[in-house]
């Protein structure tokens, strides 16, 4: 019972932002989704282009060292001071050179298909402008 209760209580803000979403609003948002990453991948690959790389998040382990209170060794608790080295994960961008005539060919690529998206969303617009129509 109590499992279910969390469960519910969990789901309420998920509940209230649905209820309080405006249905044309969602319907447009979803009609220009895919149009706008294929946007946000066209200035990625213009950017790039630019450069003359691209950048790609790479997981580093960072190492500490320093003193610690209390710490468990072999399942048992020590109480005290100790020696103690810890290793945090950090993303740090890595640049990576392009390939100039791929990284055009995906350009000219991603433009023919925001020109095919683009027909396809405005239309799906239409249709959720005409299915919801503006109050006011």
């Amino acid at each position: 019972m109590v499992r279910i209760m969390r469960t519910a209580l969990a789901l309420l803000p998920l509940a209230l932002v649905v209820a309080c979403t405006d249905p044309r609003e969602a319907c447009l948002s979803n009609a220009v989704e895919e149009l706008s990453t294929v946007d946000a991948l066209i200035l990625e690959t213009e950017q790039a282009l630019e450069r003359g790389y691209r950048t790609y998040p790479t997981n580093t382990g960072r190492a500490s060292v320093g003193y610690c209170i209390g710490n468990r060794s072999g399942g048992t608790v020590a109480i005290g001071l100790s020696l103690c080295n810890d290793v945090r994960p950090q993303i740090v961008d890595k640049p990576v050179a392009i390939d100039r005539v791929e990284e055009q060919r995906k350009l000219e690529d991603l433009r023919q298909t925001r020109a095919r998206l683009a027909l396809r969303s405005e239309a799906e617009a239409s249709a959720c402008r005409a299915r919801f129509p503006a109050a006011g």
